[in-house]
């Protein structure tokens, strides 16, 4: 697994749980 690999990976994440965030605000 590379640097650029796991940053992307990383970078999902952290979206990911910015997103699931913002629906449980919502709801």
């Amino acid at each position: 697994i590379g640097i650029f690999t796991f940053l992307a990976l990383g970078w999902q994440f952290s979206q990911k749980r910015a997103a699931r965030r913002l629906l449980e605000r919502d709801a």
